[in-house]
């Protein structure tokens, strides 16, 4: 070969690899640069399970007592009689403060749904917002339903087989703005690769007539053995009906080239699972939630209660808020509105408390005993005012 001519093509491989090299570096400064803005490459398992969701398993299995027990309905539930430093559980499996006194009679029966904000993450028992506005009410008779990790479905579910049959007569939906994403999941860990619950759930698919039930696709102990014993078989039956499976990026070979995540992320980003389009009207998301709030509302009406939604946002809506007035869960609200539903929206309670106040001070992840606090007057002064509690 003729050396001009090698020389071109040596020079023309040398550009080639400066320029993937420049792309490479920049394509990591891209990702750095979403990192920082809560945007993060978390790509998806789906013919194994991570080291970490199998060891989850494999210590659930073996019987280690935790705060989470399976269920088969739901997934899973609180374990009854479970004590931390922070946490108490009674015999029905229903978090509750033991030094809470007893109601004065007559008590207005408060049945609260939701996830771990309802729960009360991170706090001691009294200051979860149901143990807080009742005991600023003695005449306040709270059951506390929410579980850690619920989404919207699981939270009615639980009210359909627990909370119905004890007569309520106040029936509070808790809703942190981020539970829409898990009315779309099935597999928890395709939804958040980093969740610490490896576990199946019921979803809903919209309907003509209403959601239409997907039951719990692991009902018994031993479909998890099964999930451990054969990953990729299981994983594929449980991403048929996941939203995540079929739109979340996957682990794959190329995935050290920081080129390849962010052309996935951004795959993600801008793909029919953008978390942007979650909240737009007409989104699977957002007709599978608002026909759940509608299902819900009802259903809690003709058993003689009085359901009350609570909005819960969550510190990127707090953040957002204070920035720009902006609410990424404006459509639930009107939605909400146009239904005529009684609707606490607990940014309000959060802007009680002074704007310069930190985020970090309300929710640095979890609602603190002072968000729970403010929550919990906003809610019982709400039902002061529909004339619930005396």
């Amino acid at each position: 070969m003729p050396s001009a001519q090698l020389r071109r093509r040596l020079v023309a491989a040398l550009f080639l690899a400066g320029v993937a090299v420049g792309v490479e570096l920049l394509s990591r400064v891209g990702l750095s640069m979403l990192e920082r803005r809560g945007v993060e490459y978390r790509p998806i398992l789906v013919d194994d399970l991570s080291v970490a969701h199998r060891r989850a398993l494999v210590d659930f299995l073996a019987g280690r007592p935790s705060l989470i027990q399976h269920d088969a309905v739901l997934g899973w539930s609180l374990r009854p009689g479970f004590r931390s430093p922070l946490c108490t559980i009674d015999a029905d499996g229903l978090r509750r403060d033991p030094e809470r006194p007893p109601p004065v009679a007559p008590a207005v029966r408060v049945a609260t749904f939701g996830d771990s904000f309802t729960f009360g993450g991170d706090v001691a028992d009294r200051y979860a917002y149901p143990e807080a506005m009742a005991r600023q009410d003695a005449r306040i008779a709270v059951a506390n339903y929410g579980v850690p990790g619920y989404g919207l479905d699981q939270a009615f579910l639980r009210y359909q087989r627990d909370g119905r049959a004890n007569h309520p007569q106040v029936v509070v939906i808790g809703f942190m703005s981020e539970n829409i994403y898990r009315d779309l999941s099935v597999f928890r860990p395709f939804y958040l690769p980093t969740s610490l619950l490896p576990f199946a759930k019921p979803r809903y698919l919209p309907g003509e007539h209403g959601p239409w039930l997907l039951a719990n696709p692991l009902p018994r102990l031993a479909d998890y053995r099964d999930l451990l014993a054969r990953p990729a078989e299981t994983l594929a039956r449980l991403g048929q009906h996941d939203f995540y499976y079929h739109t979340r990026p996957r682990a794959g070979p190329f995935d050290r080239s920081a080129m390849v995540r962010l052309a996935k992320l951004a795959g993600e980003q801008w793909g029919p699972g953008r978390r942007s389009r979650i909240y737009a009207p007409g989104s699977e998301a957002f007709r599978v939630t608002t026909e759940l709030f509608t299902a819900f509302y009802e259903m809690a009406l003709r058993d003689g209660a009085q359901p009350v939604i609570v909005i819960l946002p969550e510190s990127g809506d707090l953040a957002r808020w204070r920035s720009a007035g902006i609410k990424r869960y404006t459509p639930l609200l009107r939605f909400l509105g146009r239904q005529r539903y009684q609707v606490v929206d607990a940014m309000e309670a959060l802007d009680r408390a002074g704007r310069t106040r930190p985020i970090a001070d309300l929710v640095p992840s979890h609602y603190t005993s002072l968000a729970n606090q403010l929550v919990a007057e906003q809610l019982l002064q709400r039902l002061r005012a529909l004339g619930l509690v005396p």
